[in-house]
């Protein structure tokens, strides 16, 4: 009985020591990838493309660019992540700002139009909420969360949260990302303020 308890424990040991340096050869690549997930700042987004809101309205690039283009906040999910949320709830409060300066904005999840449109509902949103089932888009815009990759359940399509400020015609205008790291270190909990993006998108006017 105690050598097999000995071996049960010696298997679990194992198995963390596994499970560590996977999260840690990961967290490695979360590290260099950061500030390259997705299209670079001056390239072409993927473009075709389009979605379902909030409504089931299937919307493209050009149905929610304003005059001077589209800012796109790629977020984890509106139904149980709380930074998702809150810097949604943050967004639809500067909605106007947005439409002044001439952009559509947009907040684009992998879950499906009826978790999207409760969040619409008890929020009052008109930020458009676009529903990625399946990642596709996502996947387009290479900005799969490496730390999760491979990963089941709700990890299965996960983005990293970041943000791209897009021409009419998609070309990357600014990109706004989040630092990687688990623990008291998740970079995800903080997200670039609606006030950062706002001020970036006055630069990008002057310039």
């Amino acid at each position: 009985m105690k050598i097999f308890k000995t071996a049960a424990a010696l298997a679990v040991f194992l198995s963390s020591a596994v499970l560590a340096q996977e999260t840690q050869d990961a967290m490695a690549v979360a590290q260099e990838r950061a500030m390259d997930l997705g299209p670079a700042i001056g390239s072409q987004a993927p473009t075709d493309w389009s979605l379902p809101d909030q409504t089931g309205t299937v919307r493209t690039l050009a149905d929610i660019s304003g005059p001077s283009g589209t800012v796109i906040f790629f977020n984890r999910s509106l139904d149980w992540c709380p930074f998702c949320q809150n810097q949604t709830i943050e967004l639809e409060m500067m909605y106007e700002a947005f439409v002044e300066r001439g952009y559509g904005v947009a907040v684009l999840t992998y879950e499906p139009v009826e978790t999207n449109a409760r969040f619409a509902a008890e929020h009052a949103s008109r930020v458009v909420l676009l529903a990625d089932e399946g990642s596709v888009v996502i996947r387009q815009f290479d900005i799969l969360d490496p730390v999760y990759i491979g990963r089941s359940g709700r990890f299965d399509g996960l983005p990293y949260p970041v943000a791209f400020a897009l021409s009419p015609t998609g070309e990357v205008k600014a990109k706004f990302w989040h630092e990687p790291g688990f623990g008291e270190d998740r970079g995800y909990r903080i997200r670039v303020s609606t006030e950062d993006v706002l001020t970036s998108l006055d630069t990008l006017k002057v310039e």
